[in-house]
């Protein structure tokens, strides 16, 4: 059996933490998120 593996689209969004919490780049839209991860080989 062959491992599969996935990603939560969060992984593409703009990082928020309690240090920046308007996030550390431009927010990125769903359909943004969604065409990084299909960049992503094997994902």
């Amino acid at each position: 059996m062959e491992p599969k593996f996935s990603a939560g689209l969060w992984v593409f969004a703009n990082p928020v933490d309690r240090f920046c919490p308007c996030g550390y780049g431009e927010p990125n839209t769903v359909i943004d998120q969604i065409e990084a991860a299909a960049k992503v080989p094997d994902l």
